[in-house]
This record gives structure tokens, sequence and C-alpha cells, in this order.
């Protein structure tokens, strides 16, 4: 027997006139008093991909509807919202840019300002590094040791590698077997 779950055709078409407003998607959820999760676990149902052929069953089909028209108002809204500040501009760029602002919160992936973030070492050079396999055994087991207590490192490596309490790998630089 499926779960019990709110969703009603009534609660669908309301959280759906709320995105058709450009509200987000979980405002309008919890408009009609719909957790967040709960309204993700109903769109996730509804976008269950099927193997060719495959029919989806009577009690997922409210779900994949609903699913459907919350993507169409969301693109409805962008495509009304993008109109718009193609009608508004110049005429009043302050309608334009909160029309703008509007679209970068509610959509940032498409519509967010690209960033750049780079990362550089001391005084503006490369950051050194070194890979895990250029690192003997011995001493990654002691930059462990000494990260787990909490000492400082210097610039090479960590603090006091070589005074580990781990026995060295047979062969290794300071094992003396070797």
């Amino acid at each position: 027997m499926p779960a019990r779950t709110k969703f009603t055709e009534e609660i669908g078409r309301k959280i759906v006139a709320s995105i058709r407003k450009g509200r987000p998607k979980w405002v309008a959820a919890e408009r009609v008093g719909i957790h967040r999760e709960t309204f993700d676990e109903w769109i996730k149902r509804g976008e269950v991909k099927r193997a060719e052929g495959e029919d989806t069953p009577e009690s997922e089909r409210p779900f994949e509807d609903f699913a459907q028209r919350v993507r169409r108002a969301a693109a409805l809204f962008v495509c009304d919202e993008l109109d718009r500040i193609d009608r508004e501009f110049g005429k009043s760029k302050g309608d334009w840019n909160r029309m703008r602002w509007k679209l970068r919160q509610l959509f940032p992936r498409e519509f967010a300002d690209a960033q750049v973030l780079e990362h550089h070492g001391p005084d503006g050079g490369a950051i050194k590094h070194q890979h895990a396999h250029d690192v003997s055994s011995h001493d990654l087991l002691a930059a462990l040791d000494a990260f787990a207590r909490g000492r400082a490192t210097d610039g090479d490596g960590p603090a006091d590698a070589g005074t580990s309490d781990r026995e060295p790998e047979p062969g290794a630089e300071g094992d003396p077997r070797a």
C-alpha cells in the first residue's frame, strides 16, 4: 500500500499558481502549508525515469503531472520577465534592475554573473603542492600523526615528521632493518 500523501490537485494548483507569479518553489509550497522537503519529494516522484515502454503507475501520475506543471510555470515566469525587461529597458532603468535582481535570485545558475576565483601562493606566486604518490608512506603516516596531534607545519611539510611513534615500513628510509 503506498504511503499517504498530503498532495491534492487543489494544493498542486495553488503551488503552481504561486510559482507562476515568480515565487521561489519552496516559498510557494510553504505558503500552502507544505514543507520544502515534501515538495521536493513530490517533484522527485514525478520525475522518475522509466524504461522505454514502461507505464507510469496510476498512483504516480498526479506527481508526474505536478512536476511538469511546476517546470512549465517557472519557465513561463522567466519568459514573461525577459519579455518585460525587453519592453521596459530604456524607459525605467530602476524597474529593469529590479527585474534583473529577481531573476538572479530565483535562477542563479542561469542569470547570475559568472565569478572567477583564483588562488595564489606567497607573494602571488604558485602554490606549492606535493602529490601523495611522491611521499613515502612513512612520511604520510607521520604527517597524519602530526595533524591529528595538532602540531604546526613548516613550509616543507609536517613538523617532527621523522619523530612519529609508528614503525617505518620495512625497507623505508629510517628503517633500522634496511
